[in-house]
């Protein structure tokens, strides 16, 4: 399937031990959206409550779109896997999100066990309108804890429709196998200009768009 050469393309997020990216992004689709008769994407929990972790994001480094005009429409981001920790069980991500965060926290994993984040905008009724996923920098670099920019995507609403009905284990399959040996590496990925988005595609000529 052509989408998923495109999210191949994302040679890091959650593709080996021990980010979490790729299962987080089907918990996301699978587990924690809906979409209503209107096709508007609904949470299974509203982002303000914080619950799984989510938290009010702000848009400092200006790696998404403004929405200073835009009364009452908000980001959020999803992701952090020390937040979860501390999270009533009820509203904790699955283990098949946390497994390998929690088991490489005796490797020098140089934090890349809890790098990967999807960012949702809220509209003022409640309802996701859009979807990001995003990196921080690599540990130790320059940039601190900011979001990395050349990794960020915009995530189709299709190409959440496709994780959404798909098993765990053929999702993942896309991918290949986890590899163990790369997780102390650098994201590599060559430069872009702007948020990239990711889409369902049927033809050959549709790519990563810039928005």
């Amino acid at each position: 399937q052509f989408w998923s050469t495109l999210l191949k393309s994302l040679k890091y997020f959650g593709h080996n031990y021990p980010r979490h990216g790729l299962n987080l992004l089907y918990w996301f689709s699978r587990e924690f959206i809906s979409f209503d008769n209107n096709d508007n994407m609904q949470p299974k929990e509203d982002p303000k409550s914080e619950a799984y972790g989510f938290h009010y994001y702000g848009n400092k480094e200006n790696i998404l779109p403004s929405i200073r005009n835009l009364k009452n429409y908000s980001y959020y981001v999803v992701g952090n896997l020390y937040d979860n920790e501390d999270l009533p069980s009820d509203v904790r991500l699955p283990e098949y999100v946390t497994d390998e965060f929690l088991s490489s926290k005796k490797f020098d994993s140089n934090d890349q066990n809890n790098r990967d984040r999807i960012i949702v905008r809220r509209t003022p009724f409640g309802s996701i309108d859009q979807v990001y996923i995003t990196q921080h920098y690599n540990y130790g670099s320059i940039y601190g804890s900011k979001y990395d920019q050349n990794n960020t995507y915009k995530i189709g609403t299709e190409l959440l429709k496709q994780i959404r009905n798909m098993q765990r284990e053929a999702f993942l399959k896309l991918f290949g196998p986890r590899s163990r040996n790369h997780y102390l590496i650098a994201s590599a990925l060559t430069p872009s200009t702007g948020v990239q988005i990711l889409q369902d595609c049927n033809e050959s000529s549709c790519n990563l768009l810039k928005s």
